[in-house]
């Protein structure tokens, strides 16, 4: 089976979504560990939403965390139906 086909059949994009949807719940968790560890420790949300949330930050700050987990998402689908 093709990319091509298999990007048309159903059990696919379910696939594709799943491993997609906790790799972006994994890498929302470990990007704001790294950027906002002291604040988290410190129970400063306040300072963690205003960091990457307020305004138009959370557009940049999901924009890359989406675009990676749609696309491993995709990649890894397509590995495990090749077997």
């Amino acid at each position: 089976m093709t990319f091509l086909e298999k990007l048309k059949s159903a059990g696919y994009w379910i696939k594709a979504l799943r491993i997609a949807l906790l790799f972006l719940i994994l890498l929302t968790v470990i990007s704001l560990l790294f950027s906002n560890f002291s604040d988290i420790i410190n129970l400063d949300f306040a300072k963690v939403y205003h960091d990457n949330f307020s305004g138009n930050t959370w557009k940049k700050f999901f924009f890359t965390k989406v675009i990676l987990s749609i696309s491993y998402g995709m990649f890894m689908a397509h590995v495990n139906l090749i077997k």
